[in-house]
């Protein structure tokens, strides 16, 4: 039969051609037939995203980070996050790239001659006559993988859609009032007092059956999953060898202290606090935790009732004995403690040893009437009661520290406005990101 087909082999070859035309003709073929289809990621004002634009955008942004920081971990620039943060980036060129079109922007010879001779790379190949040696550019440009024609049209382009969202950045108007509302909220300092339940004090009192565990247990499932693991590598850096090796400017210095370290020492809000501590286990069952916060609730109803009565209550149910002796004070404290411990006011921006959630509780509570009073809930570790006696009113700055501190503040308004303003272009382009962003859960931190 081979031998048969191997001397009719033109023969066999027509009839096969015969066969296979016309189902080509009758049914056809798909656009994707002769190549590999590439999954749309996003899309922007009707124009798709694939999934292999994604892929070429991050490998060009990985080689440029590898190019700037050599020895830049490559599972870093691979996971993730970093690769969404590359779709995250790459919509947004196509958005303002959109917007900048449908403004009818563009960039004119003369802005794209200014724009290059203020890029140092390329300044610095000016001749002594001060023409731009060409040679050299194109040398620059190539070695950095595009040709001066791509460059130059990216370069329009990103001029173009820079104007997009300068319109926003230019035209946020601050008014001294307003800076002032603003700035003496976030400097306001308050005088407070609470009261902790902990779950382990209520550890005994509580002995839920078998079948309330198990209701609880069918109401509550997740509570019960156990968390993904793994087994993970990583390197300790010594601190103190790094410091040593590290020579900060002198000018360098001189700035951080002017523009990060000054601002953040002065004017902090502080605010003085009492509390009744109501304990409980980190492991205390969910039945002894919901008894600890109903006592904590049953307290603070009855403080709501008569405020007069803190003290002595904090005397009678505080289970902070350092501070039930002296009915709850627990002094002053500023505002950004992790622990429980006696303190000074609080106030935005200072370390204290007070749960963050008391300290946020304290701030946020409105004082129009005092004594207020809030409930806080501390998740494993109980319940607390919260008092804010007084609130003292931030010191008025002198005038170049108002300047500088309504300077900042419009820069936060200005960075507002054009986050808000990227959203509603987006909105107005139909902007949608069909790739899944990542969960990645938050790293645990021991407190100290």
């Amino acid at each position: 039969m081979f031998e048969t087909i191997r001397k009719h082999s033109k023969i066999v070859m027509i009839f096969l051609f015969l066969l296979i035309i016309p189902a080509f003709v009758l049914v056809g073929t798909d656009r994707n037939y002769f190549s590999e289809a590439s999954p749309v990621v996003a899309r922007v004002d009707g124009h798709d995203i694939s999934q292999a634009d994604w892929d070429r955008a991050h490998r060009q942004e990985s080689d440029r980070i590898r190019a700037q920081s050599p020895t830049v971990d490559a599972r870093l620039l691979d996971s993730p996050l970093a690769r969404y943060a590359t779709l995250e980036r790459l919509v947004r060129e196509r958005v303002l790239d959109a917007a900048a079109q449908q403004m009818r922007l563009v960039t004119s010879d003369a802005r794209l001659i200014r724009s290059l001779q203020e890029t140092p790379a390329i300044a610095a190949l000016k001749r002594a006559d001060g023409t731009l040696d060409a040679d050299a550019y194109r040398a620059l440009l190539v070695g950095q993988g595009v040709t001066p024609e791509v460059f130059e049209a990216n370069l329009r382009r990103n001029i173009a859609a820079d104007q997009v969202l300068d319109a926003v950045l230019g035209t946020a108007l601050v008014a001294n009032a307003q800076a002032r509302l603003a700035l003496d909220a976030l400097y306001e300092r308050r005088d407070i007092q609470v009261a902790r339940f902990d779950a382990p004090d209520f550890a005994g009192r509580v002995l839920p059956t078998d079948a309330d565990l198990q209701s609880y247990y069918d109401a509550h499932p997740a509570q019960f999953r156990q968390p993904e693991q793994a087994t993970v590598e990583y390197l300790v850096l010594d601190l103190d060898s790094v410091r040593a090796t590290i020579t900060v400017p002198e000018d360098e210095l001189r700035s951080y202290y002017d523009s990060d370290y000054l601002p953040r020492i002065m004017a902090k809000q502080e605010r003085r606090a009492s509390h009744i501590l109501i304990s409980v286990a980190k492991d205390a069952p969910a039945a002894e935790r919901e008894k600890a916060k109903a006592r904590a609730t049953e307290l603070l109803a009855q403080l709501r009732k008569t405020p007069a009565d803190f003290a002595q209550l904090a005397k009678q149910s505080s289970d902070d004995k350092g501070s039930a002796a002296a009915g709850g004070d627990l002094n002053y404290f500023p505002a950004t403690a992790t622990g429980l411990a006696a303190a000074t006011e609080i106030a935005r921006g200072q370390g204290q040893n007070l749960p963050r959630p008391v300290i946020d509780a304290a701030l946020r509570t409105p004082a129009d009437a005092l004594p207020a009073w809030t409930g806080v809930d501390l998740g494993a570790a109980g319940y607390a009661v919260v008092k804010i006696n007084r609130v003292l009113a931030r010191q008025a700055p002198d005038a170049q520290r108002a300047q500088q501190e309504q300077q900042q503040y419009a820069q936060w308004l200005a960075r507002a406005e054009v986050l808000a303003y990227y959203e509603l272009l987006k909105q107005r382009l139909k902007v949608r990101i069909q790739a899944p962003r990542p969960q990645v859960a938050a790293p645990e931190i021991a407190e100290n």
